[in-house]
């Protein structure tokens, strides 16, 4: 097992096409930052790129932080997990959070915390859990009320929002400026209307692209669990 750190994110992107496309649900968030920051479109105070590949040089796990946010790291095998923390010790011993799959962070918690170094005898503590929603299908309410893009007249309307809704959540937040500068500049953040009113904002991150021979990899590896389950 060896793990590289990647010196871009246009380099992470293209090391992990093949991994992030045969899990492009449970990847996207990853895939959605390194990208936009491949364009160009969001800048951070640090970034750490790493990828993880098996005796036979396949990649068979990542993670990322880029800071001030959190470490994310993913599902990947046991010793990806136990390589992977000895690594970050090297570098980011005062690394201040982790997120992920809670079996994905327990795992490296206890890699991490094997080494005995000054940062990973720190005491952790659950701050917060999400959940990962997956559209299969949509079906167009029946509601009152227009949906229109929001337009940088909207900015302190939503930056209000976005500010209760971390308070609310027991969230912090950073870059909240950034994000929605970014977002109008992408023509990504929409705004639903009723009564004159706004009374509902939602967007989405910048869009992940997979090339179609990729794509066509995936759809035969899911066929194929589908038939392994029948």
């Amino acid at each position: 097992m060896s793990v590289k750190l990647c010196e871009s994110a246009q380099e992470f992107l293209d090391e992990t096409l093949a991994l992030r496309t045969l899990n492009a649900l449970s990847l996207n968030m990853i895939s959605s930052v390194a990208t936009s920051v491949a364009r160009g479109d969001r800048s951070y105070d640090q970034y750490f790129w790493w990828v993880l590949k098996d005796e036979f040089g396949k990649v068979v796990g990542l993670a990322m932080r880029a800071a001030p946010h959190a470490m994310v790291l993913p599902q990947m095998p046991i010793t990806a997990v136990v390589e992977l923390a000895d690594q970050v010790i090297l570098l980011h011993d005062d690394l201040p959070e982790i997120g992920g799959p809670n079996e994905a962070v327990d795992q490296f918690m206890i890699a991490y915390k094997a080494i005995k170094s000054p940062g990973s005898k720190r005491k952790a503590e659950l701050s917060h859990q999400e959940l990962l929603y997956e559209l299969r299908g949509l079906r167009k309410p029946e509601v009152s009320g227009t949906v229109r893009t929001a337009t940088k007249g909207d900015f302190e309307h939503i930056h209000d929002w976005y500010l209760a809704f971390g308070d609310e959540a027991g969230i912090l937040l950073h870059d909240t400026i950034e994000s929605i500068e970014d977002g109008l500049k992408r023509a990504s953040l929409f705004l639903w209307i009723d009564g004159g009113k706004i009374v509902s904002i939602a967007g989405h991150a910048p869009v992940v692209e997979i090339p179609r021979v990729m794509a066509s990899i995936r759809e035969s590896a899911l066929k194929k669990l589908v038939r392994a389950s029948a």
